[in-house]
C-alpha cells in the first residue's frame, strides 16, 4: 500500500522495543500513537526525559515517513485512552488506505502489493467494505527470525506441525474474536471471500478506505477490552461488508501483559464498568442506525 495505503499503531512506551521490530516487515508510512504512562500522583509535566527515551529506543529505524505522536498520562489513575490513540493515528493518514493495527503484530510480505492486486479486481467502490487481514500468533518467543512465514504455504506447514509455535490469533483465549474469519476456508481460497457468519464478539484486523463517513473508534472505551468488539460492530450497523483476503496476514509476537490488561482481568468492577459502557453504546447504535423496533428515544 504504499504511495495508497498507511499501516496505524497503537502502542504502550514499554512496547517500543516490539515497535523496532515489527518496524522491519513494513517500509510504507505509518501513523504512530505512543501512550506514555506515570507513577506520579500529582500532575507530571516532566516530559523531556520520555522524549529522549523514546528517540533514542527510536533510533536506527527510517522514519521518515513515520508520523509520531505521544499521548502522555497526567497521573498514575488516568485511564488508557486506547479509542482516543486509535482515532488519532488515524487523522494522521494522508493516504488512500489504512491498516488498523497493534504495533505488537509482524505483516506478511509484499503486503502492498498483493493487496493493490486485489482493489485493481474489485469493480465497485470500497468505501463500505472493510477488509479482513487474518490473525495469528506466535505462542512463545522466537529464536531465530529466519523462520517466520515468507509465503501463504510456509505458513501452513507451520500451523500443521504437531509441536508448531504458531496459532490462529487468541484460538484458546477467545475464540470468537475470530472465528468468523474462517481459517479452514482461508487455508485454501485463491479469492477473497465474504464473512458470513457476523457475531457481536467479532474482532479482527482491518484494512479500510480513508473516507470522511468511517466510523470512529467510541472514546468512552478505555483500558483494555471491547473498543474494537464496538468498532467493529459499528462497521457492521453502518452497512459495511467483511471481506477476508487471502494472501496476506499478521502475526502477533508475545510480550508481557500491560498493566492495564490485569487491572481488566482481576479488578470486577472494571469488567463491570466496560460491560454497562457496551449495553449504552449497543443502545446508541440502534437509535443511529434505526435497527430493529426501537428506532425513537
Amino acid at each position: 500500500m504504499t504511495g495508497k495505503g498507511n499501516i496505524l499503531r497503537y502502542t504502550y512506551m514499554d512496547r517500543i522495543n516490539t515497535l523496532t521490530q515489527t518496524a522491519k516487515y513494513w517500509s510504507g508510512p505509518v501513523s504512530v500513537t505512543l501512550y506514555i504512562p506515570t507513577q506520579s500522583t500529582e500532575m507530571d509535566t516532566n516530559y523531556d526525559w520520555k522524549r529522549k527515551y523514546i528517540k533514542k529506543k527510536l533510533h536506527g529505524i527510517n522514519t521518515a515517513t513515520w508520523n509520531i505522536i505521544a499521548v502522555y498520562a497526567n497521573t498514575v489513575t488516568d485511564e488508557y485512552p486506547i479509542s482516543y490513540m486509535r482515532n488519532l493515528a488515524e487523522r494522521l493518514v494522508k493516504t488512500k488506505y489504512m491498516l488498523l493495527l497493534d504495533a505488537d503484530f509482524i505483516i506478511s510480505p509484499d503486503f502492498t502489493k498483493k493487496f493493490t492486486e486485489v482493489v485493481a479486481t474489485l469493480s465497485s467502490t470500497q468505501d463500505k467494505v472493510a477488509f479482513v487481514v487474518p490473525a495469528f500468533e506466535y505462542l512463545e518467543e522466537i529464536e531465530n527470525e529466519s523462520l517466520i512465514p515468507q509465503t501463504k504455504d510456509q505458513l501452513k506447514v507451520q500451523l500443521s506441525t504437531k509441536s508448531s509455535n504458531l496459532a490462529p490469533f487468541r484460538i484458546q483465549e477467545s475464540p470468537e474474536a475470530h472465528r468468523a474469519t474462517d481459517y479452514d476456508m482461508w487455508y485454501t481460497a485463491k479469492k477473497p471471500y465474504v464473512v458470513e457468519m457476523y457475531t457481536d464478539k467479532y474482532e479482527p484486523y482491518l484494512v479500510l478506505r480513508k473516507w470522511n463517513n468511517v466510523p470512529s473508534f467510541d472514546e468512552r472505551f478505555t483500558g483494555d477490552g471491547i473498543n474494537k468488539v464496538a468498532h467493529i460492530m459499528e462497521l457492521k450497523a453502518a452497512g459495511f461488508q467483511f471481506v477476508v483476503l487471502t494472501d496476506v496476514w499478521v502475526i502477533h509476537l508475545p510480550h508481557k501483559r500491560k498493566q492495564f490488561t490485569e487491572k481488566l482481568l482481576q479488578d470486577p468492577l472494571q469488567r463491570l464498568h466496560n460491560r454497562l459502557t457496551r449495553f449504552e453504546f449497543v443502545a446508541d447504535l440502534i437509535f443511529k442506525y434505526k435497527l430493529g423496533p426501537c428506532t425513537a428515544r
